[in-house]
């Protein structure tokens, strides 16, 4: 069964790509696409390299989340082991970037960088607010619970964001 899905995605990937027709470029240099399948539209070509807005193919900003491997630990920030003994580690959302299209430059350009510290504190008053701004590229909150993108040709990209929230 494993192989019959491996094959399945392997020849969805080829022909997306054959029908797109022009190859997408991603944040990190690379050109590689993923099926996905959306409940409300079917099978989708998304990019593969972890960006939030991976199956928008022509949005002129990718957003990430950084990540660290920390300690986990429980409610109680008692730290967790493994059965071997050996600490167990989590992988962490640690903030936000955001890689924009930007005139006059050759490669894309970091156009945000905030860590998870700095949106709680400007989130906390629970009201609308501008986190970053730069290049043309807005990135803000609203009250409502979600966060949101805009970009210099009209572009917008919302989401919940609810990992940046603790």
């Amino acid at each position: 069964m494993f192989k019959k899905a491996a094959f399945v995605t392997t020849l969805v990937v080829v022909l997306a790509s054959m029908v797109l027709g022009a190859s997408a470029v991603l944040a990190d240099g690379g050109e590689t696409l993923t099926p996905v399948y959306d409940d409300d539209e079917g099978w989708i070509t998304c990019f593969a390299d972890g960006r939030i807005n991976g199956c928008t193919l022509d949005a002129p900003v990718a957003i990430f989340y950084t990540r660290e491997s920390q300690v986990d630990v429980d409610a109680n920030g008692v730290p967790a082991w493994n059965d071997d003994g050996t600490p167990a580690y989590a992988d962490v959302v640690t903030g936000v970037e955001m890689w924009g299209i930007v005139a006059g430059y050759d490669n894309l350009v970091k156009v945000a960088g905030l860590t998870v510290g700095q949106i709680q504190a400007a989130t906390a008053a629970g009201t609308d607010t501008i986190l970053s701004q730069s290049y043309g590229y807005t990135f803000g909150y609203s009250a409502s619970g979600y966060f949101w993108v805009t970009a210099p040709n009209g572009y917008s990209f919302v989401w919940d964001g609810v990992e940046l929230l603790g």
